[in-house]
């Protein structure tokens, strides 16, 4: 879906948020029969939508919570250097950000 609509409109900007691990995403996952290792997926479909040519920003961070934004952690979040808050605002402000993703992502 998300190739679908970058291919549709290349100007959107697909950006998203993930924790390695997220543990609900986790359960959904292994109710459907998928693979249980919730990160590798991630990265797999990761390198499909950029290779369809649609241009995605990714921030992947350590852990197994679920959602951030309503959390004071999406203010104080830092990985690799990066706040999370102010990679968000350089994208809604039309800046080119770098993927950020977690070396060590705390696997369950």
């Amino acid at each position: 879906m998300v190739e679908q609509a970058g291919l549709h409109n290349p100007d959107i900007v697909m950006s998203r948020f993930d924790f390695a691990y997220d543990g609900t995403q986790g359960a959904f996952m292994l109710a459907l029969g998928l693979t249980d290792d919730l990160l590798a997926s991630a990265d797999i479909n990761e390198a499909r939508i950029e290779a369809a040519g649609v241009n995605q920003f990714s921030f992947t961070a350590p852990g197994k919570d679920h959602t951030l934004v309503r959390r004071d952690e999406f203010y104080s979040m830092e990985l690799n250097g990066v706040s999370l808050v102010d990679w968000v605002t350089s994208i809604i402000n039309g800046e080119t950000v770098e993927d950020v993703h977690c070396e060590e992502c705390s696997s369950p």
